[in-house]
């Protein structure tokens, strides 16, 4: 399996802490049976955008270190990115923030509680360069929550959805669960990663997570979403999107609905 999204480099964000606990979190991954691991550390502001530089020299340092502790996970430099005013002009500059070194895909953070103003603009931008904008765990937006449908013109125009392996196994709660199954019913995502921080906190799960795509979607799906779409994006390559047309399921309500 292909882990696109991880907080594995020690000391850039709120993920790994110490390069031993990114050992740590590495041989999880491994046994789980993960074989490549993209590090995508959190970049939430102008200042961080500008040590971007620094994630490709980490990412290095840290497979050196795994290689002589011969753990057989390979990292590809990548990162997770708020949806910054700085951002277009970051990626004509040249600085490594598309995932792995081809710069055709980029991984755009959902916050939690509201999409940015110009989200959206900012995905038209990209898209006109060639970038093409994945959406990290939009199934943790509330937003999303209430409305998946909202994301169907976005998916028509080309973004791709990665959902986080934690949410199908509840421990992002019933509702993000249930947003995840709902995306899967329309065929509208395109990767699981584990969004890894520690062996504790949003650990790397893909192998269970990818056993519940296989037994309740089948093999064809899980092997597209934890295999085949992420080795396009380490090739440079197109990932097909057949998004299928949003239809509605019956919900229970929640709190924030009954109002």
């Amino acid at each position: 399996m292909i882990d696109i999204h991880s907080h594995i480099l020690p000391g850039m964000d709120d993920g790994a802490a110490s390069v031993d606990e990114a050992v740590k979190v590495a041989q999880q991954a491994v046994g789980a049976g993960v074989k490549v691991m993209f590090a995508t550390p959190h970049v939430l502001s102008f200042q961080e955008l500008r040590r971007a530089r620094n994630i490709v020299t980490n990412t290095a340092a840290l497979q050196q270190e795994l290689d002589e502790r011969r753990i057989p996970l390979q990292l590809i430099a990548g990162a997770e990115l708020f949806p910054l005013d700085g951002l277009l002009r970051a990626l004509a500059d040249g600085l490594p923030i598309t995932l792995g070194p081809a710069g055709r895909h980029l991984l755009l953070e959902m916050p939690m509680s509201a999409i940015p103003a110009g989200m959206e603009s900012l995905i038209f931008e990209l898209q006109a360069r060639g970038v093409t904008p994945i959406l990290a765990h939009p199934e943790r937006t509330i937003p999303v929550q209430i409305n998946p449908g909202m994301l169907e013109p976005l998916l028509q125009r080309g973004v791709l959805l990665q959902v986080t392996a934690s949410s199908m196994l509840e421990r992002h709660g019933e509702i993000a669960r249930d947003t995840t199954h709902e995306l899967l019913r329309h065929r509208w995502v395109h990767f699981i990663a584990s969004d890894a921080h520690s062996t504790r906190h949003r650990r790397a799960s893909m192998a269970e997570a990818a056993k519940l795509v296989r037994d309740e979607y089948g093999n064809e799906m899980v092997e597209r979403l934890v295999t085949h779409n992420a080795r396009r994006i380490i090739a440079g390559e197109a990932v097909p999107s057949e998004p299928m047309a949003y239809t509605p399921k019956q919900r229970k309500k929640r709190w924030w609905q009954i109002f």
